[in-house]
């Protein structure tokens, strides 16, 4: 239950991707197609956003593997890479933003995740990532067979923190995200960068 008296947000609910963690395929999909036009192709055609989507919303990699590996067999193994080489996925933490996170944590300030994220991959990060069991609760939609930007899911995490939209800080890099959660209610934060979104927690009087 929400705690802190505030005539602002009191809770935050933190994306994780490329808020806490560099999600960055780049890195091992340069190494792996070093040709430009043929990586582009790759992500825009192979292998695109909507097809990971999937599995962020609970599908297998192997459910979702097996219809594009029999369409591009030639790419089987650049396929199956994004499985077998998770981890060069998140090679990184965002240090500002972890620091933020604890400074958060030492200042008793209700602290959950909502992240698109495979449940699979997720075990992967927490054991890369020590600091994610800092959060209060995480929602992993690949646990719960949801994803943002859908309501339902953000109303599933509300209902685990116990508290109401308006009293929540909702940082998250991905547009449609923060779109979707300022029209249920939601203070939000667009992330850029740890330096920006520590002014912002600042303003609203969470540091």
């Amino acid at each position: 239950m929400t705690q802190r008296p505030s005539n602002g947000p009191v809770a935050v609910l933190f994306d994780i991707g490329n808020v806490l963690i560099d999600w960055n395929p780049q890195i091992l999909f340069e190494e792996l197609i070093p040709d430009d036009a043929e990586r582009k192709h790759f992500h825009e055609v192979v292998c695109p956003r909507e097809w990971w989507i999937q599995h962020d919303a609970g599908a297998s990699f192997e459910e979702i593997a097996a219809p594009v590996c029999e369409r591009f067999p030639d790419s089987h193994d650049l396929i199956w890479a994004w499985h077998e080489r998770y981890a060069e996925l998140i090679p990184e933490a965002i240090d500002g933003s972890v620091r933020l996170l604890q400074e958060l944590k030492d200042r008793k300030v209700q602290i959950h995740a909502l992240t698109n994220y495979p449940a699979d991959k997720f075990r992967i990060a927490r054991g890369l990532y020590p600091f994610l069991a800092l959060f209060d609760d995480i929602v992993v939609s690949g646990e719960v067979r949801m994803t943002k930007p859908d309501p339902a899911i953000f109303a599933l995490a509300l209902g685990r923190m116990q508290t109401s939209a308006p009293n929540v800080l909702f940082i998250d890099d991905h547009e449609p995200n923060i779109d979707a959660a300022k029209a249920l209610g939601f203070v939000t934060h667009h992330f850029t960068n740890p330096a920006a979104l520590r002014e912002d927690l600042i303003q609203h009087d969470l540091l």
